[in-house]
């Protein structure tokens, strides 16, 4: 997605999109540099947006399954 992104700012003649909106999670510094025209070009912006966060918690489907009394037979799921 991010190849497409850059190639489509690129063809777009440094016109950038109004707005991409972002996980707060993401390196916002990395991403803009990632997107910018070329060296020498305009830096791309970056908006901060004060807030809090929260902490990710990573979950197996498995165990999910498990909890909640579920499983898999190929794409279905059946209470069991």
């Amino acid at each position: 997605i991010l190849i497409a992104l850059r190639e489509l700012l690129r063809g777009r003649g440094g016109k950038a999109p109004q707005a991409i909106l972002m996980s707060a999670t993401a390196d916002a510094e990395l991403f803009a540099r990632y997107l910018a025209p070329g060296p020498g070009g305009p830096p791309v912006p970056v908006l901060r947006v004060p807030g809090r966060t929260f902490p990710v918690e990573e979950h197996v489907l498995e165990d999910v399954l498990q909890r909640t009394g579920f499983r898999a037979r190929g794409k279905v799921l059946e209470r069991g």
